[in-house]
Protein backbone atom coordinates (compact mmCIF):
# COMPACT_ATOMS: atom_id res chain seq x y z
CA UNK A 1 0.00 0.00 0.00
CA UNK A 2 1.61 3.52 -1.16
CA UNK A 3 2.52 6.01 2.31
CA UNK A 4 3.21 9.12 -0.62
CA UNK A 5 1.61 11.66 0.74
CA UNK A 6 -0.20 14.14 -1.46
CA UNK A 7 2.39 16.94 -0.82
CA UNK A 8 5.62 14.96 -1.40
CA UNK A 9 4.53 11.91 -3.99
CA UNK A 10 2.82 14.50 -6.55
CA UNK A 11 6.17 16.25 -7.33
CA UNK A 12 7.30 16.06 -10.27
CA UNK A 13 11.07 16.87 -12.05
CA UNK A 14 11.07 19.78 -14.71
CA UNK A 15 11.52 17.35 -17.18
CA UNK A 16 7.95 15.74 -16.78
CA UNK A 17 6.83 18.95 -16.68
CA UNK A 18 7.82 20.04 -20.05
CA UNK A 19 5.98 16.19 -21.88
CA UNK A 20 2.81 18.15 -20.67
CA UNK A 21 0.25 19.59 -23.68
CA UNK A 22 -0.23 22.65 -22.04
CA UNK A 23 1.71 24.36 -18.89
CA UNK A 24 -0.05 27.49 -18.47
CA UNK A 25 0.77 28.28 -14.36
CA UNK A 26 -2.59 28.46 -12.48
CA UNK A 27 -3.06 31.97 -11.35
CA UNK A 28 -2.45 32.47 -7.55
CA UNK A 29 -5.65 32.59 -5.79
CA UNK A 30 -6.94 29.33 -7.52
CA UNK A 31 -7.06 26.57 -4.53
CA UNK A 32 -6.73 23.02 -5.54
CA UNK A 33 -7.39 20.06 -3.88
CA UNK A 34 -5.17 16.67 -4.09
CA UNK A 35 -7.02 13.77 -5.75
CA UNK A 36 -5.58 9.89 -6.10
CA UNK A 37 -4.31 9.35 -9.68
CA UNK A 38 -6.85 5.93 -9.13
CA UNK A 39 -9.54 8.19 -8.95
CA UNK A 40 -9.91 9.57 -12.25
CA UNK A 41 -11.85 7.94 -14.93
CA UNK A 42 -10.39 6.37 -18.53
CA UNK A 43 -12.31 8.70 -20.34
CA UNK A 44 -12.92 12.43 -20.98
CA UNK A 45 -12.13 14.37 -17.80
CA UNK A 46 -14.74 16.19 -16.38
CA UNK A 47 -12.45 18.58 -14.57
CA UNK A 48 -9.13 20.26 -15.07
CA UNK A 49 -6.10 18.28 -14.07
CA UNK A 50 -3.07 20.44 -12.58
CA UNK A 51 0.25 18.38 -11.38
CA UNK A 52 2.52 19.52 -8.56
CA UNK A 53 6.13 19.99 -9.46
CA UNK A 54 9.05 20.33 -7.05
CA UNK A 55 9.69 23.46 -5.06
CA UNK A 56 6.55 25.54 -3.70
CA UNK A 57 5.26 26.99 -6.94
CA UNK A 58 1.46 26.48 -8.21
CA UNK A 59 0.40 23.36 -10.09
CA UNK A 60 0.30 23.70 -13.83
CA UNK A 61 -2.40 22.65 -16.43
CA UNK A 62 -2.16 18.94 -17.52
CA UNK A 63 -5.50 18.23 -18.78
CA UNK A 64 -8.17 20.56 -19.62
CA UNK A 65 -11.77 19.71 -19.11
CA UNK A 66 -13.28 17.41 -22.17
CA UNK A 67 -9.26 15.67 -23.20
CA UNK A 68 -9.48 12.52 -23.18
CA UNK A 69 -7.51 10.72 -20.34
CA UNK A 70 -6.48 6.93 -21.18
CA UNK A 71 -5.14 4.17 -19.04
CA UNK A 72 -1.26 4.45 -20.77
CA UNK A 73 -1.59 8.33 -19.81
CA UNK A 74 -2.40 7.12 -16.04
CA UNK A 75 0.67 4.36 -16.57
CA UNK A 76 3.23 7.40 -18.00
CA UNK A 77 2.45 9.63 -14.69
CA UNK A 78 2.63 6.40 -12.02
CA UNK A 79 6.06 5.47 -13.68
CA UNK A 80 7.44 9.48 -12.97
CA UNK A 81 6.35 8.98 -9.06
CA UNK A 82 2.61 10.86 -8.81
CA UNK A 83 0.23 9.36 -7.09
CA UNK A 84 -1.67 12.41 -6.56
CA UNK A 85 -3.41 15.12 -9.21
CA UNK A 86 -4.66 18.45 -8.29
CA UNK A 87 -8.58 19.85 -9.83
CA UNK A 88 -9.33 23.41 -8.46
CA UNK A 89 -11.67 23.44 -5.59
CA UNK A 90 -14.65 25.06 -7.81
CA UNK A 91 -14.78 21.77 -9.98
CA UNK A 92 -15.00 19.49 -6.77
CA UNK A 93 -18.90 18.90 -7.74
CA UNK A 94 -17.52 17.22 -11.22
CA UNK A 95 -15.06 15.30 -9.61
CA UNK A 96 -17.41 13.92 -6.66
CA UNK A 97 -19.55 12.60 -10.14
CA UNK A 98 -16.74 11.54 -11.88
CA UNK A 99 -15.57 9.50 -8.66
CA UNK A 100 -18.58 7.91 -8.18
CA UNK A 101 -18.40 6.49 -11.86
CA UNK A 102 -15.18 5.35 -11.79
CA UNK A 103 -15.99 3.16 -7.97
CA UNK A 104 -18.96 1.38 -9.76
CA UNK A 105 -16.48 0.64 -12.84
CA UNK A 106 -13.61 -0.69 -10.65
CA UNK A 107 -16.07 -3.00 -8.39
CA UNK A 108 -17.17 -5.08 -11.57
CA UNK A 109 -13.93 -4.92 -13.09
CA UNK A 110 -12.95 -8.81 -12.75
CA UNK A 111 -9.72 -8.02 -14.90
CA UNK A 112 -7.96 -6.44 -11.94
CA UNK A 113 -6.84 -9.01 -8.97
CA UNK A 114 -8.86 -8.70 -6.19
CA UNK A 115 -6.50 -6.93 -3.69
CA UNK A 116 -5.52 -4.16 -6.62
CA UNK A 117 -9.27 -3.57 -7.12
CA UNK A 118 -9.59 -2.97 -3.45
CA UNK A 119 -6.24 -1.15 -3.11
CA UNK A 120 -7.59 1.31 -5.53
CA UNK A 121 -11.34 1.69 -4.65
CA UNK A 122 -9.73 2.49 -1.00
CA UNK A 123 -7.28 4.85 -1.98
CA UNK A 124 -10.19 7.01 -3.99
CA UNK A 125 -12.91 6.47 -1.07
CA UNK A 126 -9.53 7.76 1.32
CA UNK A 127 -9.80 10.85 -0.61
CA UNK A 128 -13.67 11.82 0.22
CA UNK A 129 -13.19 11.06 3.58
CA UNK A 130 -9.96 13.56 3.23
CA UNK A 131 -12.25 15.85 1.94
CA UNK A 132 -14.92 15.85 5.00
CA UNK A 133 -12.15 16.36 7.28
CA UNK A 134 -10.87 19.27 5.42
CA UNK A 135 -14.11 20.86 4.80
CA UNK A 136 -15.30 21.43 7.93
CA UNK A 137 -19.66 21.40 7.18
CA UNK A 138 -19.31 20.86 3.83
CA UNK A 139 -23.17 20.30 2.57
CA UNK A 140 -21.27 18.88 -0.55
CA UNK A 141 -18.40 17.23 0.89
CA UNK A 142 -21.35 15.04 2.88
CA UNK A 143 -23.91 14.60 0.26
CA UNK A 144 -20.73 13.15 -1.33
CA UNK A 145 -20.08 10.83 2.05
CA UNK A 146 -24.03 9.66 1.21
CA UNK A 147 -23.84 8.70 -2.32
CA UNK A 148 -20.47 6.73 -1.44
CA UNK A 149 -22.89 5.32 1.73
CA UNK A 150 -25.79 3.90 -1.02
CA UNK A 151 -22.96 2.57 -3.34
CA UNK A 152 -21.57 0.38 -0.74
CA UNK A 153 -25.22 -0.64 0.42
CA UNK A 154 -25.54 -1.97 -2.98
CA UNK A 155 -22.33 -3.43 -3.15
CA UNK A 156 -23.22 -5.51 0.04
CA UNK A 157 -26.63 -6.41 -1.06
CA UNK A 158 -25.30 -8.05 -4.60
CA UNK A 159 -22.34 -9.89 -2.59
CA UNK A 160 -21.07 -9.47 0.84
CA UNK A 161 -18.52 -11.86 0.07
CA UNK A 162 -16.87 -9.48 -2.34
CA UNK A 163 -17.68 -6.53 -0.85
CA UNK A 164 -15.67 -7.99 2.00
CA UNK A 165 -12.85 -7.70 0.13
CA UNK A 166 -12.62 -4.42 0.63
CA UNK A 167 -11.87 -4.73 4.26
CA UNK A 168 -7.61 -4.05 5.07
CA UNK A 169 -7.03 -6.60 7.78
CA UNK A 170 -3.13 -6.22 6.90
CA UNK A 171 -1.61 -2.88 5.45
CA UNK A 172 -3.29 0.08 6.41
CA UNK A 173 -2.00 2.29 9.66
CA UNK A 174 -3.79 3.99 11.74
CA UNK A 175 -4.88 6.78 10.01
CA UNK A 176 -8.06 8.94 10.67
CA UNK A 177 -9.32 8.70 7.27
CA UNK A 178 -8.28 4.86 6.54
CA UNK A 179 -9.42 4.19 9.97
CA UNK A 180 -12.64 6.36 8.96
CA UNK A 181 -13.12 4.21 5.89
CA UNK A 182 -12.49 0.77 7.03
CA UNK A 183 -14.71 1.39 10.48
CA UNK A 184 -17.62 2.08 7.58
CA UNK A 185 -16.52 -1.01 5.55
CA UNK A 186 -16.97 -2.86 8.76
CA UNK A 187 -20.03 -1.50 9.88
CA UNK A 188 -21.57 -2.37 6.56
CA UNK A 189 -20.91 -5.88 6.77
CA UNK A 190 -22.27 -6.06 10.41
CA UNK A 191 -25.05 -4.61 9.77
CA UNK A 192 -26.20 -6.64 6.70
CA UNK A 193 -25.54 -9.55 8.92
CA UNK A 194 -27.32 -8.62 11.46
CA UNK A 195 -30.58 -6.95 9.64
CA UNK A 196 -30.03 -8.21 5.60
CA UNK A 197 -33.49 -6.62 4.88
CA UNK A 198 -33.25 -2.94 6.16
CA UNK A 199 -31.11 -1.70 3.64
CA UNK A 200 -31.97 1.92 4.49
CA UNK A 201 -30.54 1.42 8.03
CA UNK A 202 -27.53 -0.79 6.33
CA UNK A 203 -26.64 2.23 4.17
CA UNK A 204 -27.05 4.93 7.23
CA UNK A 205 -24.59 2.85 9.34
CA UNK A 206 -22.38 2.63 7.04
CA UNK A 207 -22.54 6.85 6.64
CA UNK A 208 -21.78 6.66 10.47
CA UNK A 209 -18.94 4.21 9.82
CA UNK A 210 -17.42 7.41 7.46
CA UNK A 211 -18.11 9.71 9.61
CA UNK A 212 -18.18 8.64 13.44
CA UNK A 213 -14.17 10.14 13.86
CA UNK A 214 -14.62 13.65 12.52
CA UNK A 215 -14.61 15.28 15.72
CA UNK A 216 -10.78 14.06 15.45
CA UNK A 217 -10.30 16.92 12.98
CA UNK A 218 -8.32 19.13 15.72
CA UNK A 219 -6.63 16.07 16.93
CA UNK A 220 -2.55 16.36 16.68
CA UNK A 221 -1.49 13.42 14.75
CA UNK A 222 1.11 12.84 17.68
CA UNK A 223 -1.54 12.49 20.18
CA UNK A 224 -4.01 10.40 18.13
CA UNK A 225 -0.74 8.00 17.44
CA UNK A 226 1.21 8.18 20.79
CA UNK A 227 2.75 5.45 22.27
CA UNK A 228 1.83 5.36 25.95
CA UNK A 229 -0.46 6.63 28.22
CA UNK A 230 -2.24 10.02 27.47
CA UNK A 231 -1.48 12.69 29.94
CA UNK A 232 -4.91 14.78 31.44
CA UNK A 233 -4.86 17.56 28.51
CA UNK A 234 -4.30 15.28 26.01
CA UNK A 235 -7.08 12.61 26.91
CA UNK A 236 -9.07 15.73 27.63
CA UNK A 237 -9.00 16.12 24.34
CA UNK A 238 -9.35 12.76 23.06
CA UNK A 239 -12.91 12.55 25.14
CA UNK A 240 -13.91 15.53 23.59
CA UNK A 241 -14.01 14.30 20.02
CA UNK A 242 -17.73 12.21 20.07
CA UNK A 243 -19.36 15.17 21.12
CA UNK A 244 -17.23 17.50 18.56
CA UNK A 245 -18.17 15.74 15.72
CA UNK A 246 -22.12 15.68 16.87
CA UNK A 247 -22.05 19.29 17.26
CA UNK A 248 -20.92 19.45 14.00
CA UNK A 249 -22.80 17.05 12.19
CA UNK A 250 -26.45 18.13 13.92
CA UNK A 251 -26.12 21.92 12.25
CA UNK A 252 -26.51 19.79 8.73
CA UNK A 253 -30.22 19.61 7.56
CA UNK A 254 -29.26 16.44 6.04
CA UNK A 255 -27.51 14.36 8.50
CA UNK A 256 -29.27 11.03 9.85
CA UNK A 257 -30.02 10.43 13.58
CA UNK A 258 -28.50 7.07 13.60
CA UNK A 259 -25.16 8.62 12.08
CA UNK A 260 -25.33 11.66 15.28
CA UNK A 261 -26.10 8.21 17.03
CA UNK A 262 -22.68 6.63 16.44
CA UNK A 263 -21.08 9.60 16.30
CA UNK A 264 -21.94 10.81 19.80
CA UNK A 265 -22.02 7.60 21.23
CA UNK A 266 -19.03 4.82 19.57
CA UNK A 267 -17.01 5.01 22.92
CA UNK A 268 -20.03 4.34 25.08
CA UNK A 269 -19.75 0.37 26.75
CA UNK A 270 -22.31 -1.61 28.73
CA UNK A 271 -20.97 -1.02 31.75
CA UNK A 272 -21.32 2.59 31.80
CA UNK A 273 -17.48 3.52 31.83
CA UNK A 274 -17.09 4.77 28.08
CA UNK A 275 -17.95 7.96 27.45
CA UNK A 276 -18.63 11.10 26.76
CA UNK A 277 -22.16 10.77 28.51
CA UNK A 278 -21.19 7.14 30.71
CA UNK A 279 -24.43 5.60 29.05
CA UNK A 280 -25.04 1.85 30.25
CA UNK A 281 -26.55 -1.67 28.61
CA UNK A 282 -29.97 -0.05 26.57
CA UNK A 283 -29.17 3.53 26.77
CA UNK A 284 -26.39 2.85 23.95
CA UNK A 285 -28.30 2.25 20.46
CA UNK A 286 -27.78 -0.34 18.39
CA UNK A 287 -25.72 1.54 15.54
CA UNK A 288 -23.63 2.94 17.83
CA UNK A 289 -22.87 -0.64 19.01
CA UNK A 290 -22.43 -1.85 15.89
CA UNK A 291 -19.71 0.86 15.40
CA UNK A 292 -17.96 0.30 19.26
CA UNK A 293 -17.05 -2.95 17.60
CA UNK A 294 -15.69 -2.55 14.98
CA UNK A 295 -13.60 1.04 15.50
CA UNK A 296 -11.97 -1.19 18.77
CA UNK A 297 -11.42 -4.25 16.31
CA UNK A 298 -9.40 -1.49 13.95
CA UNK A 299 -7.72 0.48 16.16
CA UNK A 300 -6.16 -2.43 17.34
CA UNK A 301 -5.13 -4.72 14.21
CA UNK A 302 -4.27 -1.55 12.56
CA UNK A 303 -0.21 -0.87 12.20
CA UNK A 304 1.06 2.15 14.33
CA UNK A 305 4.22 4.29 13.66
CA UNK A 306 6.10 2.17 16.93
CA UNK A 307 4.68 -1.41 15.67
CA UNK A 308 3.07 -3.60 12.78
CA UNK A 309 -0.16 -4.68 12.35
CA UNK A 310 -1.91 -7.19 15.16
CA UNK A 311 -3.56 -10.63 13.89
CA UNK A 312 -6.98 -10.66 14.10
CA UNK A 313 -7.60 -14.02 15.11
CA UNK A 314 -5.45 -13.03 18.52
CA UNK A 315 -7.86 -9.45 18.38
CA UNK A 316 -10.91 -11.14 18.54
CA UNK A 317 -9.59 -13.30 21.75
CA UNK A 318 -8.79 -10.26 23.27
CA UNK A 319 -12.14 -7.75 22.98
CA UNK A 320 -13.94 -11.79 23.84
CA UNK A 321 -12.65 -10.80 27.62
CA UNK A 322 -14.43 -7.74 27.20
CA UNK A 323 -17.96 -9.50 25.98
CA UNK A 324 -21.20 -7.78 28.20
CA UNK A 325 -18.90 -5.22 29.70
CA UNK A 326 -17.48 -3.36 26.60
CA UNK A 327 -19.53 -4.81 23.71
CA UNK A 328 -22.57 -6.74 23.35
CA UNK A 329 -22.08 -9.76 22.95
CA UNK A 330 -24.21 -10.87 19.96
CA UNK A 331 -23.07 -7.94 17.97
CA UNK A 332 -19.38 -8.92 18.95
CA UNK A 333 -20.35 -12.54 17.80
CA UNK A 334 -21.42 -11.87 14.65
CA UNK A 335 -18.35 -9.43 14.02
CA UNK A 336 -16.11 -12.93 14.64
CA UNK A 337 -18.00 -14.68 12.36
CA UNK A 338 -17.96 -12.44 9.72
CA UNK A 339 -13.80 -12.03 10.05
CA UNK A 340 -13.71 -15.99 10.35
CA UNK A 341 -15.30 -16.23 7.27
CA UNK A 342 -13.19 -13.76 5.22
CA UNK A 343 -10.08 -15.21 6.74
CA UNK A 344 -11.38 -18.90 5.46
CA UNK A 345 -11.73 -17.69 1.81
CA UNK A 346 -8.23 -16.23 1.92
CA UNK A 347 -6.13 -16.89 5.64
CA UNK A 348 -3.47 -14.75 3.62
CA UNK A 349 -5.17 -11.47 4.00
CA UNK A 350 -3.72 -11.21 7.17
CA UNK A 351 -1.08 -12.06 9.98
CA UNK A 352 -1.11 -15.50 11.11
CA UNK A 353 -1.76 -15.81 14.70
CA UNK A 354 0.43 -15.17 17.73
CA UNK A 355 0.04 -17.62 20.05
CA UNK A 356 2.52 -16.11 22.37
CA UNK A 357 1.16 -12.25 21.71
CA UNK A 358 0.60 -10.34 25.10
CA UNK A 359 -1.66 -7.59 24.79
CA UNK A 360 -2.82 -7.13 28.66
CA UNK A 361 -5.68 -5.75 29.23
CA UNK A 362 -8.43 -4.96 26.58
CA UNK A 363 -8.67 -1.27 27.54
CA UNK A 364 -4.27 -0.58 27.35
CA UNK A 365 -4.43 -2.56 23.79
CA UNK A 366 -6.98 0.78 22.35
CA UNK A 367 -4.45 2.85 21.56
CA UNK A 368 -6.34 6.26 21.07
CA UNK A 369 -8.61 5.53 24.37
CA UNK A 370 -4.89 5.01 26.95
CA UNK A 371 -6.43 7.74 29.71
CA UNK A 372 -3.53 8.93 32.24
CA UNK A 373 -2.32 6.99 34.80
CA UNK A 374 -3.82 6.80 38.05
CA UNK A 375 -2.55 6.12 41.71
CA UNK A 376 -4.75 3.55 42.74
CA UNK A 377 -4.64 -0.57 41.28
CA UNK A 378 -7.95 -0.87 39.16
CA UNK A 379 -8.72 -4.46 38.50
CA UNK A 380 -10.03 -4.54 34.67
CA UNK A 381 -11.39 -8.03 34.68
CA UNK A 382 -10.17 -11.74 35.17
CA UNK A 383 -8.45 -12.22 31.58
CA UNK A 384 -8.00 -16.11 32.77
CA UNK A 385 -4.35 -17.89 31.71
CA UNK A 386 -3.35 -20.74 29.89
CA UNK A 387 -2.69 -23.56 32.42
CA UNK A 388 -1.17 -25.99 30.33
CA UNK A 389 0.60 -27.87 33.39
CA UNK A 390 -1.46 -26.80 36.18
CA UNK A 391 1.16 -24.01 37.45
CA UNK A 392 -1.72 -21.31 38.02
CA UNK A 393 -3.23 -21.75 41.03
CA UNK A 394 -5.05 -18.34 40.90
CA UNK A 395 -7.26 -16.04 39.14
CA UNK A 396 -5.41 -13.42 37.04
CA UNK A 397 -6.53 -9.89 36.60
CA UNK A 398 -5.53 -7.47 33.89
CA UNK A 399 -4.38 -4.20 35.83
CA UNK A 400 -2.47 -1.20 34.80
CA UNK A 401 -0.20 0.50 37.49
CA UNK A 402 3.30 1.92 38.20
CA UNK A 403 5.98 0.09 39.47
CA UNK A 404 9.52 1.20 41.35
CA UNK A 405 11.19 -1.70 41.34
CA UNK A 406 14.84 -2.54 42.59
CA UNK A 407 17.29 -5.82 42.79
CA UNK A 408 17.74 -7.34 45.09
CA UNK A 409 19.37 -10.58 44.03
CA UNK A 410 19.90 -10.08 39.70
CA UNK A 411 21.14 -12.88 37.52
CA UNK A 412 23.01 -10.69 35.05
CA UNK A 413 23.84 -7.42 34.15
CA UNK A 414 21.19 -5.20 33.46
CA UNK A 415 21.25 -1.10 32.99
CA UNK A 416 20.71 -0.49 36.39
CA UNK A 417 22.85 -2.57 39.16
CA UNK A 418 21.28 -4.16 42.21
CA UNK A 419 19.70 -1.49 44.72
CA UNK A 420 18.58 1.28 41.92
CA UNK A 421 15.37 1.94 41.74
CA UNK A 422 13.97 1.39 37.81
CA UNK A 423 10.13 2.10 36.64
CA UNK A 424 8.16 -0.62 35.11
CA UNK A 425 4.36 -1.58 35.04
CA UNK A 426 2.30 -4.65 35.65
CA UNK A 427 0.15 -5.88 32.85
CA UNK A 428 -1.53 -8.13 35.35
CA UNK A 429 -1.77 -9.31 38.70
CA UNK A 430 -3.06 -12.61 40.91
CA UNK A 431 -2.79 -13.36 44.62
CA UNK A 432 0.21 -15.10 43.63
CA UNK A 433 2.04 -13.00 41.63
CA UNK A 434 2.51 -10.89 38.40
CA UNK A 435 3.30 -9.73 35.12
CA UNK A 436 5.68 -6.89 34.76
CA UNK A 437 6.29 -4.61 31.40
CA UNK A 438 10.29 -3.52 31.42
CA UNK A 439 12.56 -1.95 29.37
CA UNK A 440 15.32 -4.44 28.95
CA UNK A 441 14.68 -8.28 29.48
CA UNK A 442 14.72 -9.55 33.29
CA UNK A 443 16.42 -12.97 34.37
CA UNK A 444 14.76 -16.27 35.54
CA UNK A 445 15.81 -16.39 38.88
CA UNK A 446 16.03 -12.65 38.96
CA UNK A 447 14.53 -11.08 43.20
CA UNK A 448 13.02 -7.88 42.93
CA UNK A 449 11.42 -5.57 45.65
CA UNK A 450 8.34 -3.50 43.69
CA UNK A 451 6.64 -0.34 45.37
CA UNK A 452 3.25 0.03 43.88
CA UNK A 453 1.62 3.15 44.85
CA UNK A 454 -2.04 3.57 45.71
CA UNK A 455 -4.37 6.64 47.10
CA UNK A 456 -2.50 8.99 49.91
CA UNK A 457 0.73 7.73 50.88
CA UNK A 458 0.05 4.06 51.09
CA UNK A 459 2.15 1.84 48.99
CA UNK A 460 2.30 -1.60 48.33
CA UNK A 461 5.87 -3.42 48.70
CA UNK A 462 6.27 -7.38 47.54
CA UNK A 463 9.17 -9.28 46.74
CA UNK A 464 8.85 -11.30 44.22
CA UNK A 465 11.28 -13.90 42.14
CA UNK A 466 11.09 -14.14 38.11
CA UNK A 467 10.33 -17.27 36.56
CA UNK A 468 9.66 -16.48 33.17
CA UNK A 469 11.05 -13.93 30.24
CA UNK A 470 9.52 -13.10 26.78
CA UNK A 471 9.90 -10.77 24.07
CA UNK A 472 6.79 -7.85 24.48
CA UNK A 473 5.97 -5.38 21.78
CA UNK A 474 8.76 -3.15 19.85
CA UNK A 475 11.38 -2.59 22.72
CA UNK A 476 9.77 -3.93 25.63
CA UNK A 477 9.90 -7.51 27.67
CA UNK A 478 7.25 -8.94 29.66
CA UNK A 479 8.29 -11.10 32.45
CA UNK A 480 6.44 -13.19 34.82
CA UNK A 481 6.94 -13.35 39.31
CA UNK A 482 5.95 -14.97 41.73
CA UNK A 483 5.75 -13.09 45.06
CA UNK A 484 8.27 -14.63 47.88
CA UNK A 485 9.03 -13.80 51.26
CA UNK A 486 11.27 -11.04 52.10
CA UNK A 487 15.16 -12.32 51.40
CA UNK A 488 18.02 -11.47 52.99
CA UNK A 489 18.73 -8.28 51.42
CA UNK A 490 22.52 -9.00 50.42
CA UNK A 491 22.76 -7.86 46.42
CA UNK A 492 24.43 -10.37 44.44
CA UNK A 493 25.29 -9.74 40.93
CA UNK A 494 26.71 -12.24 38.29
Amino acid sequence: MSTDSPSSAAAVDEAQASQAPAAPVAEQPTRFFPAAIDSLDDADLMMDVYLKHKGDGPPTLYRAKGVAFAEQDRERLIKKGVRFVYIPESQHGEFRKALTKRLDNLYGDDSIKERERARMIRTSCGQLIEDVLASPASAAALSCIGGLSEQFAQWIGQDPTRFSSLLDMSEHDFYTATHMLNVSIGCGLLAAELRPNDKDLITRIIEGGMLHDIGKRGIPEGVLNKEGKLDPDEWAMIQKHPLEGHRELKTMPAVSPVVLEMTRDHHERLDGKGYPRGLKNEQIGFAARICAVVDVFDAITAARPYRGPNPPQDVLKLMASGAGLHFDPDILAAWTRIIERSLEVDPSRAPAPNPDKEFGCLASAIQTDKAPEEDVLTIVQNVGARDEDGRREHQRFAAALNVEAEFIRQGKDCPVKPGEPFDCRTVDVSQGGLQLNTQWPLSQGDVLRLRMKQKGDRVIERFAMVVRVRGGSGDSWLSGLKFIEKPETKHKAA
